[in-house]
């Protein structure tokens, strides 16, 4: 609960902060934005680890295969990453570049998905 009240309050002052500055110094304005998100990020950051430590403990502790799990946490981290970083793009005023990052994300999440795509059109096909 005082992880969201953080990040709300950073975000609160840093919007307030933001439309102060931006009639008179707009690159100011941008920079305040750009800080807020990167140590929202960063408090994100820390909460996401202690989750994904969790997880690994659990992984462990079940004795399933990680490869997996570890894959699908991989994934997440991308789309995640690269919503975030493309939206501050969007509020920088570059759009082409936040394309370029969300696009960037989807090829790669495509990429290290084919090894797990392959194995199960192997097993589809030895079902058969």
């Amino acid at each position: 609960m005082s992880l969201i009240i953080k990040i709300i309050g950073v975000c609160t002052i840093a919007v307030f902060l933001s439309l102060l500055i931006k009639k008179n110094h707009p690159e100011y304005s941008l920079a305040i934005t750009m800080c807020a998100a990167s140590v929202v990020f960063a408090f994100l950051f820390t909460a996401l680890k202690t989750a994904l430590d969790s997880v690994n403990e659990l992984m462990v502790l079940s004795g399933l295969d990680t490869g997996y799990v570890s894959l699908i946490l991989k994934i997440m981290g991308i789309a995640y990453l690269s919503e975030y970083i493309s939206a501050l793009f969007y509020d920088a005023g570059e759009s082409a570049m936040g394309k370029k990052v969300e696009l960037s994300g989807k090829v790669i999440i495509l990429v290290i998905s084919l090894p797990v795509i392959k194995r199960l059109t192997e097993l589809i096909l030895t079902v058969n």
